[in-house]
């Protein structure tokens, strides 16, 4: 295992013996499973012991195991029932641990003995319906431990004997059974005999209804199948006669069998086929389907739905945007051909692959990466050249994309200024280029009559009004990153970083100017001094980068020297450790110096505690900000919830808003109660504190000072400056 220190990589030596001078006087212990739960205990309890792991997923294997433990004094581990330790002349000793914890063993700290699991009956959960009476048989079983403890001694003088291991097993089972009968004779259901079934409780039997035939034995009451009938006492389905059938299932007399099969016909007292009708009335049901068939095709663009004629409208402005018209040489696959026009001579372009690149411009939740992937594999090439992307289809596809992918990264809608302008336009629309903002400019092209413009302009803009900033770039995230495109054109890439790159810095124009105009509200001033000056804050940000001589020599004295601006987790309590613990974890430290691997101890045992903490934490730390929030605000029947508390996933951040009295007057606070961070975020938070990380300060974890968390969000400068002032007021602990 490399993520342990083990001599020769096959004994792991526990803290205690490691402190001793010589190994050797450490006390063996050999296992096959719940090796985790042996170091913790060897670590918790102080053992002196030397840890050998026998296993490697072999019969061959485990007989070694088997073997090595009969051969000597050791202490090793071992489940019942098992009888290949099980001697007349040398029985296991039990070694004593603490009583079992059950709440730590939860949290995965091992520090108790593991709770004994006494004999129960398991069985698949849907046993029940498959055969009730395995069912019952297997839910009767009882065998106490004492009757278990004597299997095994009887398997084990057997095996002892000579006898192989199932021959000794199957011996001693049988043996039970033949002495055993008062016993063993209430598990067994009732077996009736035909006619008859077994009631819901298996105990006896019943006769047969009329309606149901009962063949007896463990089988269970079969209702009567359309066809036949059944009286009381039936073993068995009788058919009808006259080649009748009946209307339903559950017949019980020959009355009920008064209908035809679907394909005959009643005739006297008899069903006859009914070969005639079909040949006198399907072929004209068939002339009148096809003639349907030929009505419904003529008039398909009728029927069509407006999401599927907007999808044809777009499909055609981007086959002129792209140049990929059959007078470029390019036809869809399902595209109608001239008479002197030859597919063969055409780049074919697979009508699910187009549909694909229209969905993606009108921003369709539908959208296929996979069928856009070979919509841009059409485009590559030109003819039968092999130079990738030397088209003028393929550059223009380039184009195109990116302009896609700078409306779904605008921070906003962008849309006002065009809807505006769009109702000056009407029917003509002399100098659109000069109208159209470039970005939109680029996507709806430059071959569209006025009319046509208008109308694709307005579907493009209704479509991105109702998209929201996170959904557009949720489809972008989920959608568009994983075009195989990006992959195989690096420099389409590079121009898609120099994009991203433009609109973040058109962002932080937007975020400065918006903290600008809040400074100049009223209060805006006394939002940005509120926070008190922290000294040494700065000099902690800006502090020298520590080396790992110095997280060797000042990891235990908990970096004193260096001025922080919070406490840390073990200061407050949240993570403790001992001197045994300090000393252990130098001695580590002390031993990978001496092996040249400088990295940081293991933290998992704090990690595991500060997160046990923080959820014991969080509830009572929520309730307590609402308490705060609730005595300024109108009352609970303001507040809404994105999701149940009862019925959310842990994982879900839940959100309230509260309608709140402010000096203004009412006004809406937003409350985002996050989860408590998780183990693994934890993990990856400890490889940002290490060294030259200034925080380098062993334990690392204890510079994780959020694990508790929530967010409010206020209307304005004003309100956040009250809300902050309600909790200064406030005698809550929050």
């Amino acid at each position: 295992n490399n993520q342990l220190d083990c001599y020769r990589d096959m004994v792991w030596f526990s803290p205690a013996c490691r402190r001793r001078s010589n190994t050797s006087q450490c006390v063996p212990v050999m296992v096959q499973y719940e090796y985790h739960v042996m170091l913790q205990l060897s670590f918790f309890l102080d053992f002196p012991v030397a840890l050998v792991k026998f296993r490697d997923g072999s019969s061959a294997f485990d007989q070694v195991y088997y073997d090595v433990v009969r051969g000597g004094n050791f202490v090793f581990g071992w489940f019942k029932p098992d009888d290949n330790l099980l001697a007349t002349d040398n029985v296991p000793v039990r070694v004593r641990m603490p009583d079992p914890n059950g709440y730590e063993q939860a949290q995965g700290k091992y520090a108790t003995g593991l709770v004994d699991m006494n004999p129960r009956n398991y069985m698949w959960r849907y046993l029940p319906s498959v055969d009730k009476h395995v069912s019952f048989l297997a839910s009767k079983l009882d065998f106490f431990d004492q009757d278990v403890q004597e299997f095994m001694a009887q398997s084990n003088v057997l095996k002892t004997s000579g006898m192989p291991s199932r021959e000794a097993m199957f011996q001693v089972a049988c043996n039970w059974l033949k002495g055993n009968e008062q016993t063993w004779f209430p598990w067994i259901p009732s077996i009736c005999p035909e006619g008859f079934y077994g009631d819901s409780t298996l105990l006896s039997c019943l006769s047969c209804p009329a309606g149901w035939f009962c063949p007896g034995g463990t089988a269970n009451a079969t209702i009567c199948p359309v066809g036949f009938f059944c009286p009381e006492n039936s073993t068995q389905a009788i058919q009808c006669p006259n080649k009748k059938i009946t209307s339903m299932y559950g017949a019980s007399s020959s009355h009920g069998c008064d209908t035809c099969p679907s394909n005959f016909v009643l005739m006297g007292n008899e069903c006859e086929h009914i070969s005639i009708f079909i040949v006198v009335v399907l072929i004209p049901f068939i002339l009148l389907a096809v003639l349907l068939l030929m009505y419904f095709r003529k008039f398909q663009g009728r029927l069509q739905v407006q999401e599927d004629k907007d999808l044809i409208e777009m499909i055609s402005d981007l086959r002129k945007r792209l140049h990929i018209q059959l007078k470029d040489g390019y036809a869809l696959s399902t595209e109608r051909l001239g008479m002197r026009m030859a597919r063969s001579q055409l780049k074919v372009i697979a009508k699910r692959s187009m549909e694909a690149a229209a969905r993606l411009s009108i921003f369709q939740d539908d959208f296929d990466e996979h069928f856009f992937d070979s919509f841009c594999m059409c485009l590559l090439q030109r003819g039968s050249e092999a130079d990738v992307g030397d088209s003028e289809q393929y550059h223009n596809l380039c184009d195109w994309l990116l302009e896609q992918c700078r409306i779904l990264l605008l921070h906003s809608n962008h849309t006002q200024d065009l809807e505006r302008r769009l109702e000056q336009v009407g029917s003509t629309v002399p100098h659109w280029d000069s109208l159209l903002s470039s970005c939109m400019q680029r996507v709806l092209g430059w071959f569209m009559t006025g009319e046509q413009r208008n109308k694709l302009l307005q579907m493009r803009l209704e479509k991105i009004r109702n998209l929201s900033k996170e959904e557009r770039y949720l489809f972008f995230k989920t959608k568009v990153t994983n075009i195989k495109l990006w992959k195989d054109d690096i420099t389409l890439f590079r121009r898609l970083q120099l994009l991203a790159q433009q609109l973040m810095a058109d962002l932080v124009k937007s975020c400065e100017q918006r903290f600008n105009e809040m400074v100049n509200k009223e209060h805006g001033a006394v939002l940005v001094v509120y926070a008190p000056h922290i000294p040494g804050v700065q000099s902690d940000v800006e502090g020298s980068r520590r080396s790992w001589q110095d997280y060797s020599s000042t990891f235990m004295e908990q970096n004193r020297h260096v001025t922080l601006s919070m406490e840390r987790q073990d200061t407050v309590g949240a993570v403790r450790y001992g001197e045994r613990e300090k000393s252990d974890a130098r001695t580590d430290w002390e031993q990978m110096v001496k092996e040249g691997a400088l990295e940081c101890l293991d933290e998992e045992i704090f990690v595991v505690q500060l997160n046990t903490r923080s959820r014991i934490l969080n509830d009572g730390f929520h309730r307590a900000v609402m308490d705060v929030l609730l005595s300024h605000c109108t009352g609970l029947d303001a507040l809404t919830s994105s999701s149940s508390r009862e019925t959310r996933p842990v994982e879900e951040t839940v959100v309230h808003e509260l309608r709140c009295i402010f000096r203004e007057g009412p006004g809406n606070v937003k409350v985002h109660l996050a989860r408590v961070k998780s183990v693994s975020r934890m993990r990856e938070k400890l490889r940002e504190y290490a060294p030259p990380n200034p925080k380098g300060t062993w334990p690392l974890c204890c510079n994780i000072l959020d694990p508790v968390r929530l967010c409010l969000v206020c209307q304005g400068p004003s309100h956040m400056v009250q809300v902050a002032e309600w909790f200064e007021a406030s005698s809550s602990s929050v």
